[in-house]
Parts: structure tokens; sequence; C-alpha cells
């Protein structure tokens, strides 16, 4: 074998040999991808939200709060979060503030960079603030059930679009119907200092909420 063929054997080799590592590398990581999920495990979230029902009558400012999510599945996860709302006014004498705690599990509904989900689950606002002059204080557990599309920007960044229904009056109307029950409130005798007749204000039920969400892995 002639000296020049030789030397371009011995050039060429730590090429090829090269190439091909690589080769098998790409092949091996092309593989991999394909059973990856697109959601990392464990997700953390900051939210803003604001509440959309009876504009007209009440007066709103934006949420805060933050989620917590365990994706079991590539595109099932449980969640956790807590929320605070500084102010809702109801009329000019009635208004509170609102912490709220949440629970419940979410749904993709694909793998692509913009894809809808659904999210249902249970609901804890606690409220405290004034009705009318007297100390208003409330909890009222409900059903939450939301609808939203999700951007992925990245492997671990991405944007949620919410609006969820909260649900947390249907138990005095379960009430009502299952035992019919007749009350009669006392007039407040002239002159004296009474509590309004109805303690808990119908404004703080059933909440609309359009929710922002930027997700982040852990």
């Amino acid at each position: 074998m002639k000296k020049h063929s030789l030397w371009q054997i011995w050039v060429l080799l730590p090429t090829v040999l090269a190439t091909t590592a690589l080769g098998d590398k790409y092949d091996d990581f092309r593989r991999t991808d394909e059973g990856t999920r697109n959601e990392p495990i464990f997700q953390t979230g900051l939210l803003v939200g604001y509440r959309l029902d009876d504009q007209n009558k009440y007066t709103y400012v934006p949420s805060i709060g933050g989620h917590f999510y365990y994706f079991f599945h590539p595109m099932v996860a449980l969640h956790a979060g807590i929320g605070h709302t500084s102010l809702t006014r109801l009329t000019p004498g009635i208004s509170y503030h609102t912490v709220v705690a949440d629970v419940g599990m979410r749904v993709n509904a694909g793998y692509a960079s913009v894809f809808p989900f659904l999210e249902t689950g249970l609901s804890f606002p606690y409220h405290w603030g004034v009705n009318r002059g007297y100390e208003y204080v409330d909890f009222q557990p409900g059903v939450r059930i939301g609808a939203g599309l999700s951007w992925r920007a990245s492997q671990t960044l991405a944007f949620d679009l919410t609006v969820s229904q909260i649900v947390n009056h249907w138990r005095s109307e379960i009430v009502a119907l299952a035992v019919p029950v007749v009350t009669e409130i006392s007039p407040c005798p002239l002159g004296a200092d009474c509590p309004p007749a109805r303690h808990e204000p119908d404004g703080a039920f059933n909440p609309t909420l359009l929710e922002f969400v930027v997700r982040f892995g852990l």
C-alpha cells in the first residue's frame, strides 16, 4: 500500500469514528426524546386573577396567588394552590377580603405548543370584612371547574389563561328543597342597634374568574 494512502486513512479514521459516535448519540437522543414528557413532573406557578361576574354591581381588585403541580402522567396533574384578594366591595357598606385554597386535577388536551386544558377540584374561600357596619366572616367551600389555553414557551416555562367557575351556593338550595323552613325575622326595635338580617352577602357566592398563570418547571 502506498504511503500517501496510509496517510489518508490515518487522517480520515478519526473523522469517521467521530461522525459515527455523533450519529449514535443523535440516534439515542432522538429515540429518548420521543418517549420523554413535555411537562416537568413538578411545577410551580404564579397566578393573577380577576372576577368577571356582576361587573355592573360590584367592585373588584385583582387577586394574586401561587400553585403547585405534580404531573404523575405526561398529560394529567394534581394541583394545589392558594390565593388572596385584598378587597371586594359589594355596596358602600359591604366589603371583604378573601383567602382561598384549592385542590384538584388538571388534564392537558395535547402535546403541541398551544393546547387546551381542563381543571376540576374543590375551592375553600374564607372571607372577612364589614357588612353594614358589622364584622363579616364567612367560609363557603365549593366546586371549581375551569377551562383554558396553555402556551408552552420552553420545556420549563408555560403560560396559562383560564376561565373558571366556583359553585358554592347550592347547599342552601338543597336544604330548602329537602326541608322547607319558614322563618320570620323579628323587626328591629326603633332606636336599637340590630345586625343585618342576612349575614352572608349574595355577592360572595358563585364567582366567575379569569386567571393568568405562569408555570415554571422545578
